[in-house]
């Protein structure tokens, strides 16, 4: 296990909540990938600008373990961490930082899938991320996010994606539509 996945499982078991989600059976339990810059600086900015102990102190991915190669993983959960690096207002994340962390889990979804082969082409864009506010998101506080495949047909990947609060509160609603670029433009 890579140290940074280690650090930041050690920081969510130490949260009985989070805990309890991670002892599940059958487990993959990740650094999102764009938590690694890329070169040319791909990724920096989860990678970098909110990878600090002020901004996103700690982020993992999981989802359950696909049967086979080539399967469908149709849901993934990631636990992050907020800072007041990343207030809008005093106690409150800045909305286009929840509309940001909704992106970038789809974007582990659709990643992961990339991976085991469910998903053959290399590279998705988001096409729209409409994204529903219905509670403020704390902060400091952790959060889970849930990123889910509604509808996966051709070039076309529907995703839903949710902000839960430790008390179970839906706090944002994301629903995307990611379309795999043409060959050529």
């Amino acid at each position: 296990m890579k140290p940074s996945v280690q650090r930041d499982l050690e920081h969510f078991r130490s949260n009985p909540w989070c805990s309890s989600y991670l002892e599940s059976p059958n487990l993959v339990i990740e650094t999102p990938a764009g938590r690694n810059e890329k070169p040319g600086h791909g990724d920096a900015l989860f990678a970098r600008t909110l990878n600090t102990p002020d901004t996103i102190a700690a982020y993992l991915t999981f989802h359950k373990e696909p049967q086979r190669r080539g399967s469908l993983v149709p849901q993934i959960y990631a636990f992050l961490t907020l800072r007041p690096g990343l207030n809008g207002w005093p106690g409150i994340c800045h909305g286009g930082i929840v509309v940001t962390i909704i992106d970038e889990v789809t974007g582990q979804l659709i990643d992961v899938n990339q991976r085991n082969g469910a998903i053959p082409h290399p590279m998705l864009v988001t096409a729209y991320l409409n994204t529903e506010f219905i509670r403020p998101v704390a902060v400091p506080s952790t959060i889970l996010v849930k990123a889910r495949i509604t509808n996966l047909e051709g070039r076309k990947c529907h995703v839903e994606t949710t902000i839960e609060s430790q008390q179970g509160r839906v706090l944002a609603v994301g629903k995307g539509l990611f379309v795999a670029m043409k060959e050529k433009l």
